[in-house]
């Protein structure tokens, strides 16, 4: 009897990880698995936020939500930039991460403040860093490091050897893409620092109470059928009784 075992379907994760794992750039295995292991909790710490409000999406779960969704596509954009030897590219979602980090510092000392990071006044930045730096104090350095190459200067505007530099007569490159091993570690010690700080903070907030939380701010969406009973709830209590007689 021939088992047909079912196709497992490859997450974009594992995409990015085994690409950086087989590719050119050598890290330590250890920081791969590391972050193997982040992307497993954002997922699990999804499924416990839309669990707290299946049917109606508040603000604040929304707010939560995004976090997650923010942090699972900037992990994966900083891999995989890291991967091709993207000097400004992994710079600059590392950055997110690192703002990411510092808007559940800021929600994390008032979770009244979770519907707000979807509404249309949006949040200063300089707020919600502030935040960061107060409860993460080495994220001040780190944030001015990588906003130094993320902004237009010296530092991100770094050029390569054209290749074959006797034949062009040309020196530089813009798109010569490269960088050393040893910064490569550099940068993917950032990566799994960060992802490590988020899932910290992500657990902390997800932990307490889902009526005080989750389900904080206006109603943006819900099934239709939770809407239609909530409107015949309505109905019957506030018509007269022959009204609603058949």
């Amino acid at each position: 009897m021939v088992v047909l075992q079912k196709e497992q379907t490859v997450t974009p994760e594992h995409e990015v990880i085994e690409g950086l794992r087989s590719g050119e750039v050598k890290v330590d295995d250890a920081d791969l698995t590391q972050l193997d292991s982040y992307f497993q909790e954002l997922h699990k710490l999804d499924d416990i936020v839309a669990r707290a409000s299946p049917d109606k999406l508040y603000e604040a779960q929304w707010s939560v939500l995004g976090i997650i969704k923010r942090c699972y596509e900037l992990m994966l954009c900083a891999i995989e930039q890291l991967s091709k030897k993207n000097w400004n590219g992994t710079y600059a979602a590392a950055r997110g991460l690192a703002e990411s980090l510092g808007a559940l510092a800021w929600v994390l000392e008032n979770t009244a403040c979770l519907p707000s990071l979807v509404q249309f006044d949006q949040v200063s930045i300089g707020k919600i860093m502030n935040a960061g730096y107060l409860r993460h104090p080495a994220l001040k350095e780190l944030y001015s490091s990588l906003s130094g190459i993320v902004h237009p200067g010296r530092d991100s505007h770094i050029l390569g050897f054209r290749e074959p530099f006797d034949t062009t007569k040309v020196m530089m490159s813009p798109f010569s893409m490269g960088f050393s091993d040893y910064f490569a570690q550099q940068k993917i010690s950032i990566i799994t620092s960060l992802g490590g700080m988020i899932c910290e903070s992500l657990r902390e907030l997800v932990s307490q109470d889902p009526d005080e939380v989750i389900k904080q701010g206006r109603v943006m969406m819900q099934r239709r059928e939770e809407a239609q009973q909530e409107v015949g709830q309505v109905s019957s209590e506030g018509a007269p009784s022959d009204e609603l007689s058949t």
